[in-house]
């Protein structure tokens, strides 16, 4: 009778209309509940939950429950950061509903999801309208809407409530929680601890920021309460006292939980305390799905920091089929559904230890493995440096690893492999898949017809500057070689080679006692469907003739032209189908190397050709003279509206060369789920246009994608949103702000071209360098240029379709190219423009291609032989024009 006094008179003290409480107290708003209590009920503690809130109105106990959209973090130490996922109050699983045997309970309920979803209360015997069995027993709550649901809490233990609608999508998402009903009547036994364990699995693809509601078996994420260890807190108690623990799972698997050190009783299975003489011992009780179960552990005997997980060997260990990421390792043997129990000696026995002072020491939730953060492994970054074959040939390289967001996969590892034979002639290898090994030292780069491997990798950190080095094994036809790269500085735009594979330019020999010539010309971007060709030279055909004389004071005369050439530099052969009066024959050549350049070939084993000294375009020092500032504006999240990513954007590519690329950007925004079982999210589409000139640009339509905001503390709040093109151009949003987004070009046939900032509505002076006037804009191909001795006209123009497959297509070429006599005109009948390089090819209508240098206000030509008989043979290094713009 004392104590119903003292509960009472605290009752009265603290309980007014509609006042709310949220200290961790077990309350009734009504006082007549009073006279049936014998006990003061243990508050529960759901550790890393919330308790939901309520205000009394009344005798009534109400709350107010919101469903909507909440960003999770399972595992701190997981890159992508935060995951998003469902709740309830901005809780997930959903906040602690506690409540006494007898009440009247009123819950307001909120639906902010943008879906219908109902509340079901598991277990619990309410009037029929309030079960929340969506299309049965009540209509759905639509986006916006508000339900109240009214009933009595007639009956007591432990309970959830959670989604009745959609169940196998809505569940997945998180919408679920506890509801602790506490009984009139005192239980057996009084604990001085009562902790609640919500036992979830999440189906979370890798390096995903958004659960995979379809998957029905292969779960690789655990939590306790929304928490995977060591990141799950840590229960607290100490030696001598009674603690109950209660377990919910509304998963689609059952889990042996178990704890070490100790023997609980099985107390209750879902309705309540059971009666005492169904009471079992043991340490692992299992917890099925849809069901409640609580044990107690009578008497805390032995201090020290227990285990205490599920016991199914998956579930204590996430990411068990995720692939590591170089640079961002995973902590495979961390994790899961585990948690540190903690006992203490109490504060008056010998060997006392402080829990708090234990906690501030580090890991609150305990852990029993280390993972491989100190392991130091290649930077995300691109390398310069070169492959050794074994043959012994050393060629230039570059490899640039790139992270970027392609919908759900967050964090998806690509790589650029660029195999350079001159300054621009390169060959690029695209792969979409790279895995690193932290103990062997293994890095793997696949795709789908090509694969990389670097073994013995060792790696060396200097600052902002790396080393990388080891063996590799490549599938272009060579077994193995090493390989030696550093990571390139920010200033530097271009590697500087230090070999030359090309074989393009002018060789002389002697073939059957007649001095012939040999003009071999490499052309990037051309292709003819009518002839077969399988070049490993990506985007690169070979024009040329060959020219012979009978004496060597004779001028050469045309004797054949090449009509279709092969070059595999790995196994370095030449093939060579020479069209000699309409007769095909093959040649086939070895390139003969000195120091690492080609400097002849041996065609036959008959014919030993020179190269001649053809060194038209030497290498130019590049350096970049503007940059664009930074963007503090605020990054746009998947929470923002959809209409905020709606719009026009304007500004600039600045390429490696430091010339700059007018750039437009229509983005195009929609909110949507394909059907009932796909998230709803927003949907980003658009095209970029690069501005060429007079208003002709290159137009690229965008594939369309998810936006998830990408941003973390591990990626230094930086979004990697991917944007493909049809067209082979990708953009990489590095930062996605209410004004301006900011970024890098990336191209599947080059590999980083640029950067990139445009800014949104805004139709002048869009781009914010620090300093304007260093800005120079990338060359235009059209206009009139001219020597003293030729004129040059060209004009682009876009085409709907077009045989070449330009890197730069649909952008076509024509004009003419005369002497000022007029002795002389070629029609130049189409052509390709690769400003990244500052190249130009023009295809001319006597069947020759002609090679160009773009500069600021002149161009630089190389004219080629004519490839037919009888014609009098040019030499290259004496067709060399250089021509300045009108």
């Amino acid at each position: 009778m004392k104590f119903l006094t003292i509960f009472y008179l605290a009752f009265l003290i603290n309980t007014t209309y509609a006042e709310v409480f949220t200290e961790l107290a077990v309350r009734p708003c009504d006082p007549n509940i009073i006279n049936d209590w014998t006990y003061s009920p243990r508050p529960v503690v759901a550790l890393g939950t919330p308790k939901l809130p309520f205000h009394c109105e009344g005798d009534v106990k109400v709350f107010e429950l919101t469903a909507e959209v909440v960003m999770s973090t399972f595992d701190e130490s997981y890159e992508p950061g935060p995951i998003y996922t469902w709740g309830y109050n901005g809780s997930n699983p959903g906040p602690v509903m506690e409540m006494l045997q007898g009440e009247k309970v009123k819950i307001i309920f909120k639906n902010k999801l943008p879906e219908p979803t109902v509340v079901h209360w598991h277990g619990l015997e309410v009037p029929f309208n309030q079960d929340g069995a969506s299309g049965h027993s009540q209509p759905s709550v639509n986006p916006g809407e508000t339900f109240i649901y009214e009933w009595q809490a007639k009956q007591h233990g432990t309970y959830m409530y959670h989604a009745g609608q959609n169940l196998a999508k809505q569940l997945s998402m998180g919408l679920v929680g506890f509801l602790i009903i506490h009984p009139n009547k005192a239980p057996e036994t009084l604990v001085d601890h009562d902790f609640l364990y919500f036992l979830q699995m999440w189906a979370l693809p890798p390096h995903s920021v958004l659960p995979n509601v379809m998957e029905m078996m292969m779960f690789n994420y655990f939590t306790f309460n929304g928490k995977s260890s060591p990141y799950t807190p840590s229960p607290l108690v100490y030696v001598g006292e009674k603690v109950r623990f209660r377990f919910a799972n509304m998963s689609m698997m059952e889990h042996p939980v178990h704890i070490h050190g100790h023997t609980w009783k099985v107390v209750a299975t879902g309705a309540g305390d059971n009666p005492s003489s169904t009471y079992t011992y043991g340490n692992t009780i299992l917890v099925p799905t849809a069901q409640t179960m609580d044990v107690i552990i009578d008497k805390i005997e032995t201090p020290g920091e227990w285990m205490f997980h599920c016991h199914l060997p998956h579930h204590v260990t996430n990411n068990m089929d995720v692939d590591t990421i170089p640079g961002e390792p995973m902590f495979m043997d961390n994790g899961g559904m585990h948690v540190v129990f903690k006992v203490f000696r109490g504060p008056n026995d010998p060997g006392y230890v402080n829990p708090n002072a234990s906690i501030s020491n580090g890991d609150p939730g305990g852990g029993h493995g280390g993972g491989h953060g100190n392991m130091k492994a290649p930077q995300i970054t691109t390398y310069d440096g070169f492959i050794k074959l074994s043959n012994g040939k050393k060629i230039d390289v570059s490899l640039e690893l790139f992270k970027a967001q392609k919908d759900t996969d967050w964090r998806k590892l690509k790589a650029f492999l660029k195999i350079y034979l001159n300054k621009d002639e390169f060959l690029v290898y695209e792969y979409d898949q790279v895995k690193y090994n932290f103990e062997t030292g293994l890095l793997n780069i696949d795709s789908n017809d090509k694969s990389i491997t670097l073994s013995n990798l060792a790696y060396m950190d200097h600052g902002d500057m790396g080393m990388l080095s080891g063996e590799i094994s490549m599938d272009f036809g060579i077994a193995r070689g090493e390989i030696k790269l550093e990571t390139r500085a920010e200033e530097l735009t271009d590697i500087k080679l230090k070999s030359d594979f090309s074989i393009s330019g002018e060789y002389e020999g002697f073939c059957s006692n007649k001095k012939k010539g040999l003009q071999i010309n490499s052309i990037r971007g051309f292709r003819s469907d009518k002839i077969e060709n399988n070049n490993p030279l990506a985007n690169f055909t070979f024009k040329g003739v060959v020219g012979v004389s009978d004496n060597e004071n004779e001028p050469k005369k045309i004797e054949s032209f090449i009509k279709e050439g092969y070059y595999d530099l790995f196994k370095e052969s030449i093939n060579l189908k020479l069209d000699t009066n309409g007769a095909i024959n093959s040649v086939n050549c070895k390139p003969i190397f000195k120091s690492n350049k080609v400097i002849g070939l041996d065609c036959n084993n008959q014919c030993q050709f020179q190269r001649k000294n053809t060194n038209t375009f030497p290498d130019e020092v590049i350096t970049n003279n503007a940059t664009f500032k930074q963007d503090v504006t605020k990054i746009v999240s998947e929470l923002d509206n959809s209409s905020i990513l709606n719009g026009n954007y304007i500004g600039l590519i600045q390429l490696k060369n430091s010339s700059f690329v007018p750039m437009n950007l229509k983005i195009v925004a929609k909110r949507y789920a394909t059907n009932a079982m796909v998230i709803t999210k927003n949907y980003i589409s658009g095209v970029v246009e690069l501005v060429m000139s007079n208003n002709k640009n290159l137009t690229y339509k965008f594939q369309e994608r998810q936006f998830l905001d990408s941003s973390s503390v591990v990626n230094k709040n930086r979004n990697v949103l991917l944007l493909e093109t049809h067209n082979k151009l990708k953009l990489i949003i590095s930062r996605w702000s209410e004004k301006t987004i900011t970024g890098d070009v990336y191209h599947q046939d080059y590999g980083f071209m640029g950067k990139f900032q445009v800014s949104k509505n805004i139709a002048n002076n869009s781009l914010v360098l620090t300093d304007p006037t260093l800005v120079q804009l990338a060359n235009s191909i059209d206009g009139k240029f001219t020597n003293e001795n030729w004129i040059l006209t060209l004009e682009s123009s876009e085409l709907e379709e077009t045989s070449l497959s330009s890197v730069y297509s649909p952008l076509h070429i024509n004009g003419t190219l005369k002497n000022i006599d007029g002795n002389l005109t070629l029609n130049i009948i189409d052509g390709i423009y690769d400003f990244g390089v500052n190249i130009v090819y023009l295809n001319t209508d006597d069947g020759r291609v002609i090679k160009g240098v773009v500069k600021q206000n002149e161009i630089e030509l190389i004219l080629p032989s004519k490839p037919i008989r009888r014609t009098k043979y040019m030499e290259q290094a004496t067709s060399k024009l250089k021509l300045k713009r009108n």
